[in-house]
């Protein structure tokens, strides 16, 4: 009995060595792989950190200010779509980048292959966005042959300007200055009120502030359809065609009588906000919602009352399925090759712009 109970004794003092020496082995490598992780992320913070001084530096500089001036100031005075002005800008910060290599130098020297023309300026896509060829995108049929080239020249015979209202960018604005200031006919939904929407066949009548417009109702695609049936671009009543479902109003043109289009944006949370309160108390549109006085702008951004990208949507006729970077490289697409821009923060320069490119006269002081 002695014997046994010493036996057990050494083995029990041999398993409590055993079990510190394993415990201290796996501290001391806890300790090491900690101190290796805090190393190795140290270091790739500096280096991060470093890379974005140095971007910032770049971007941000004296120069990048002035030529920010500058590529605004073009774009309000020459008649190219927004994205121009973008691709514009990535030449210029690649150039600036590059200045010591030899090949960027190169190809600044001798941007004549595959162009496009910005005021004077010539470029090639190729030499901005290394990845522009990667995804072809075409235009739907429609809009590829009904709407004019934004660099293409206007032809007022040929033509007809084509809004593309984008909801609270100044588009009620729009109208209301092309009706009662330029006295334009505008093919647009005010026609169609007080029994007009049955009417057999087009004609112009005045709303209650003096403006004219053609007896159809574009603002939605049946009313598209009526309207492509009565012929109204062949008629030649509408100086001016506006809607939001601009895939549908596109069929609305042909290769003889196209479209010019333009619209005016605006900076995506803002006009998200604008809509927020005007849809609380607007109990005359269809998207009325009283609810929203009730609730903050939080909460209105966090449920589904919000619109979910209604740019991509609209430009590329996705209006319920899911989006895909495919419809982001559409939407985008049709703005710079279709869509001469207006900006709802420089409202002057850019009406004068419209005015100079349509020749358009104001013919009221108000």
């Amino acid at each position: 009995n002695h014997l046994f109970r010493g036996r057990c004794y050494r083995q029990k003092k041999t398993v409590r060595r055993l079990s510190f020496f394993l415990g201290f082995a796996c501290l001391a490598a806890f300790v090491f792989l900690t101190r290796s992780v805090a190393t190795t992320l140290t270091s790739n913070l500096n280096h991060g950190m470093s890379t974005a001084t140095n971007d910032v530096n770049l971007v941000q500089g004296p120069k990048r200010n002035a030529y920010a001036d500058a590529t605004r100031q073009s774009l309000l005075s020459n008649n190219v779509g927004i994205n121009d002005n973008l691709h514009h800008e990535k030449k210029e910060r690649l150039f600036r980048h590059n200045k010591d290599d030899k090949t960027a130098n190169t190809k600044r020297n001798n941007i004549h292959g595959s162009q496009f023309r910005f005021g004077a300026s010539y470029y090639s896509p190729d030499d901005i966005d290394p990845y522009h060829n990667t995804h072809k995108v075409r235009l739907p049929k429609a809009i590829d042959q009904n709407l004019a080239n934004v660099n293409d020249p206007y032809v007022e015979d040929a033509e007809i300007p084509y809004f593309f209202h984008i909801p609270r960018s100044a588009g009620s604005t729009v109208k209301d200055i092309l009706g009662s200031c330029i006295h334009l006919t505008t093919a647009s939904d005010v026609g169609s009120r007080n029994g007009h929407e049955r009417d057999p066949s087009l004609k112009i009548v005045q709303s209650d502030d003096g403006s004219n417009f053609v007896n159809v109702d574009t603002s939605t695609p049946e009313g598209i359809h009526m309207a492509k049936r009565l012929g109204l671009v062949e008629s030649g009543l509408a100086d001016m065609i506006t809607t939001q479902y601009f895939h549908v109003g596109a069929t609305l043109f042909s290769k003889t009588k196209k479209g010019r289009m333009f619209t005016f944006i605006r900076h995506p949370i803002e006009r998200a906000v604008s809509l927020f309160y005007y849809l609380a108390i607007a109990h005359w549109e269809p998207t009325y919602d009283p609810d929203l006085a009730y609730i903050s702008i939080e909460m209105y951004a966090r449920s589904k009352r919000i619109e979910h990208n209604w740019m991509v949507r609209f430009l590329t006729n996705e209006l319920e399925r899911d989006l895909t970077p495919r419809h982001l490289d559409l939407a985008k697409e049709v703005l710079r090759q279709k869509c001469i821009i207006g900006l709802v923060d420089e409202k002057n320069e850019s009406w004068l712009r419209l005015m100079r490119l349509f020749g358009w006269e104001a013919h009221s002081d108000d």
